[in-house]
């Protein structure tokens, strides 16, 4: 008779920080709901920070924004974690992207900002988020829930870049 083995199958996982944004309607309403889609299509939720008023940035509107960061671990590939954020805005009602940095008033926004300490450069997709360095509404929220990640292109924690934003 032949002895069975058994094999332990892993899956690797992967830690992701999502920035969250919504200007228009029940703005706390959009960003849980779109909070539950994470949490249902790209992985658990392992932190979540404040939920932070702040002016539009890149553009005028009287409409404030509610923004928070959200730590999820995810087997999703970038591109596969790009493509269910993107449709979870569609379906919370987002119906166009930012083009040529023309910013505008939005139900939802989801950015990747981390994902694990990769530096990606696509024409889809930039991993570290670009201009995340240069908005509070993002490092505030951030360094909340991860003040000691490393930035992998700064080289500096997310709480010293947030302390240091105005001299970027």
């Amino acid at each position: 008779m032949h002895e069975r083995k058994q094999y332990r199958i892993t899956t690797y996982r992967s830690l992701t920080y999502l920035g969250l944004g919504s200007n228009l309607g029940d703005k706390e309403g959009n960003i849980k709901k779109a909070l539950a889609l994470i949490s249902e299509r790209a992985g658990g939720i392992l932190a979540l920070s404040s939920f932070y008023e702040t002016e539009p940035w890149g553009y005028s509107s009287s409409e404030r924004y509610l923004n928070t960061a959200v730590g999820v671990e995810t087997k999703l590939s970038p591109e596969e974690l790009l493509h269910t954020t993107q449709e979870i805005e569609r379906e919370t009602g987002r119906k166009t992207k930012t083009v040529d940095g023309k910013y505008g008033d939005r139900l939802i926004d989801i950015d990747i900002l981390l994902y694990d300490d990769l530096i990606i450069q696509t024409p889809a997709l930039i991993i570290p988020h670009p201009l995340m360095c240069q908005r509070a509404f993002v490092l505030q929220p951030l360094s909340e829930i991860a003040p000691k990640v490393i930035h992998p292109v700064f080289g500096k924690t997310i709480a010293e870049l947030f302390f240091h934003i105005n001299e970027l």
